[in-house]
C-alpha cells in the first residue's frame, strides 16, 4: 500500500563544493539535483513524516531509475534523523563515477548537500513512497514543466548457500541392493575371513592355496555387487564410488567391515556406492608368477564389468556417468589402480594362456564377465595400501587424481619397492612372487608425471593400519574417511572451465561482460566487489558490470551449484590500466 506525503512548503537545496575525480557534465549535474530532491523528500523526517514512513526505505538496497535515457542507481546507507547515500549512472563506459549525498532537518526545513557546485533550486512536490518504489514530480531550474522520476527497488539476487552434500553426512539412512552383474569362470568369488591380521595373514593364504591346489578345476561363478544409495535423495544423478575389497586375491568379500563402513559413509554423504565381489584364487607355484598375473587380470576384468553394468543401469540408480571414482584396500588397491591406469596395450602377456599349463586366453580387459559395451572413464583413485606390479602403467596423459594411504612398516604389501609377504620369510616369498611398487613409489611416479596426487603415510604402521589389535577401527580410519571425503569432493567438482572476460579495463572501455560455461542444471550466483552487476542473462551464466571509480580492489566472484548438487567457487581479479 502506497503512502502519499504532501510538502506544501518551500525546499531549498543548499550548495556545497567538493572535489571529484571524474568529469561533471550538465546531465550529471541536473540528474544529481533531481536525485537529491527526490530522496530527501521521500525518506527523511519533516513535520509530515512519522516512523512508519522511514520503514518503507530499504537501507543498502539499490533503487533503479532513468533520467534522460541514462540508467541511475541509488543506494541509501543511512535513514533516520539524517540521511546519507550514494548514486551513479550507467553510461557507455566501463568505469562510473560514484557520488555521495547527505541531508538533515533544521528549523523545520529539509537541508540536503551533495557534490553540486554553484546551484540551488526551489521546488514544490508531492512524492509517493511504497514498499518497492519511490517517485516524485519535480521541476528543473528555470523550467515550468514538471517531470517524474520513479526509482524501483532492485530485487535482491538469490543468496548463495553452500550445500553440505558430499561434505557431511546429510543423509541418515542408506538403502543396500544386491545385484548380479556378471558371470565368469574362476575358482570362487567370495571367501570371507574374520580377524585377518598381519600376524596370521601368511598362514591363512597358505591354507587357502593348498585347498586350491587340491582342486584346480575352474567353473562358472555369478559375480555380485552391493549398491548403496542415500534414502530420500531427490537428485536425478549422483557421482559413483566403486569399492574393491582386499585379501591378496585369494580371500575376501564385499561384506568386509571396512567395505561396509566406507560404503555406508560415502552413501550418507550423497554418493552412489558399489562394493564389488570378483573372482579369487590362484596357484602358488615356485617361479610361476603368471598365475598371480592372470588372477589380477581376472579381478580387473570383473571390476570393469561391474562398472559397465552400473553404466548400463545408470538411469535406474541415478548415477552420473561422468563422475566415477574407484578405490580399494590391499588387493583392492591393486585392482583399482589397474582399472584406472591399465590399457589394452599394457596387459600381462600371460593372459594369452598356455596349452602346456591348460590355461585359456583370458581375453581383453572388457571381454569378460558380461556383455555390456558401455564406456566409462575413471576420474579418481583411492589406493589404500595397494601396489602395482608395473609402475610404467602410469602415464601423464591419463591425468587421473590419486590419493594413497600406506603404513611404512607394512610387511604384506611393501611401502616402497620390495617383495610382498615379507612376514612369511623373504627367501620363501621370492620363489612365488616378484618385487612390487608400493604407495611411496607410486606417489613419486605420479609426482614426476605432474599428476594430482597425495600420499598419507602412517608412521610405523603395518598392513591394514586402520585396525587395532582387536580388529576395531582406530583413529587412522577417521583420517582415511576425512581425507577421502575431501579428495572425492575435489574430484567430482574438478573442471577446466573458468570465468571468461577482460581483466584489465580502462576508462574508455565499454561496460564489460563476463560469462561462464552454460549448463541447464547449474545455478549461478555472481558477485562484483568494487562494481555493480547491471544485467544478468536469462539463464544466469553471463553478466554485465560497471566498475566503481572509488574502489581500489575489484573482483568477480562466481559461486555455482552444479548438476550433482556440489558447490564450486571461481574468482577473477580486475584492475584498471
Amino acid at each position: 500500500m502506497a503512502i502519499k506525503i504532501n510538502f506544501p512548503g518551500q525546499i531549498i537545496i543548499k550548495e556545497e563544493a567538493m572535489n571529484r575525480t571524474g568529469k561533471n557534465n550538465i546531465l550529471t549535474l541536473s540528474a544529481f539535483i533531481l536525485l537529491t530532491i527526490l530522496f530527501f523528500f521521500n525518506s527523511c523526517k519533516t513535520g509530515k513524516f512519522n516512523s512508519s514512513d522511514l520503514n518503507k526505505i530499504t537501507i543498502n538496497s539499490y533503487y533503479k531509475g532513468e533520467i534522460s535515457g541514462k540508467t541511475l542507481y541509488v543506494t541509501i546507507k543511512e535513514c533516520n534523523e539524517k540521511i546519507a547515500g550514494e548514486y551513479f549512472f550507467v553510461t557507455d563506459k566501463a568505469i562510473t563515477e560514484v557520488n555521495s549525498f547527505r541531508g538533515f532537518i533544521k528549523n523545520g526545513m529539509l537541508s540536503v548537500t551533495g557534490f553540486v557546485k554553484n546551484d540551488s533550486l526551489q521546488l514544490f512536490t508531492e512524492p509517493v513512497i511504497s514498499e518497492d518504489t519511490i517517485s516524485c514530480n519535480f521541476f528543473l531550474k528555470n523550467s515550468k514543466e514538471p517531470q517524474t522520476l520513479i526509482l524501483v527497488r532492485e530485487k535482491p539476487q538469490a543468496v548463495f548457500k553452500s550445500g553440505n552434500r558430499y561434505k557431511s553426512e546429510v543423509f541418515s539412512k542408506v538403502k543396500k541392493t544386491t545385484k548380479i552383474f556378471g558371470n565368469a569362470e574362476g575358482y570362487y568369488s567370495s571367501k570371507l575371513y574374520e580377524n585377518v591380521s598381519e600376524s596370521n595373514y601368511g598362514t591363512i593364504l597358505v591354507d587357502v592355496a593348498k585347498s586350491i591346489a587340491k582342486n584346480v578345476l575352474l567353473k562358472e561363478h555369478d559375480l555380485d555387487l552391493d549398491i548403496y544409495e542415500p534414502v530420500g535423495d531427490t537428485l536425478k544423478k549422483r557421482p559413483l564410488i566403486v569399492l574393491i575389497h582386499g585379501g591378496a586375491f585369494i580371500i575376501g568379500d564385499k561384506k568386509s567391515e571396512t567395505m561396509l563402513a566406507l560404503s555406508e559413509y560415502y552413501a550418507r554423504l550423497g554418493y552412489v556406492v558399489a562394493s564389488v565381489n570378483y573372482r579369487l584364487g590362484y596357484l602358488l607355484l615356485p617361479g610361476q608368477y603368471d598365475y598371480l598375473e592372470r588372477e589380477i587380470h581376472r579381478a580387473v576384468q570383473d571390476a570393469r564389468a561391474a562398472i559397465r553394468y552400473l553404466m548400463h543401469n545408470s538411469g535406474i540408480y541415478k548415477i552420473d556417468r561422468n563422475r566415477i571414482i574407484v578405490g580399494g584396500n590391499s588387493a583392492g588397491g591393486f585392482t583399482a589402480l589397474n582399472v584406472a591406469f591399465m590399457d589394452e596395450s599394457e596387459v600381462y602377456p600371460s593372459i594369452k594362456g598356455s596349452l602346456l599349463k591348460l590355461q585359456k586366453d583370458l581375453g581383453c580387459l572388457d571381454c569378460s564377465s558380461n556383455n555390456y559395451k558401455d564406456k566409462f572413464s575413471v576420474k579418481g583413485v583411492i589406493n589404500m595400501w595397494g601396489a602395482l606390479t608395473d609402475i610404467e602403467l602410469m602415464d601423464d596423459y591419463e591425468n587421473i587424481p590419486l590419493l594413497s594411504f600406506h603404513g611404512d612398516d607394512d610387511n604384506i604389501v611393501p611401502y616402497g619397492f620390495d617383495l610382498p609377504f615379507k612376514n612369511i620369510r623373504p627367501e620363501i616369498t621370492a620363489f612365488f612372487v616378484k618385487k612390487i611398487y608400493g604407495s611411496k613409489i607410486i606417489h613419486e611416479k605420479a609426482s614426476k608425471l605432474n599428476l594430482k596426487n597425495e600420499l598419507v603415510t602412517f608412521p610405523k604402521a603395518s598392513h591394514e593400519p586402520h585396525l587395532d589389535e582387536n580388529n576395531q577401527f582406530n583413529e587412522k580410519f577417521d583420517i582415511i574417511k576425512s581425507k577421502t571425503k575431501d579428495f572425492n569432493y575435489s574430484v567430482i567438482t574438478q573442471t577446466e572451465e573458468k570465468i571468461i572476460g577482460i581483466q584489465e579495463i580502462s576508462h574508455s572501455d565499454f561496460p564489460p561482460s563476463y560469462r561462464f560455461y552454460y549448463h541447464p542444471s547449474y545455478k549461478y550466483f555472481w558477485k562484483a566487489e568494487g562494481g555493480k552487476i547491471v544485467s544478468i542473462s536469462p539463464n544466469g551464466e553471463e553478466i554485465k558490470i560497471v566498475w566503481f571509480d572509488n574502489s581500489d580492489n575489484k573482483k568477480i566472484i562466481l559461486n555455482i551449484i552444479n548438476d550433482i548438487g556440489a558447490s564450486l567457487e571461481f574468482s577473477m581479479p580486475v584492475r584498471v590500466i
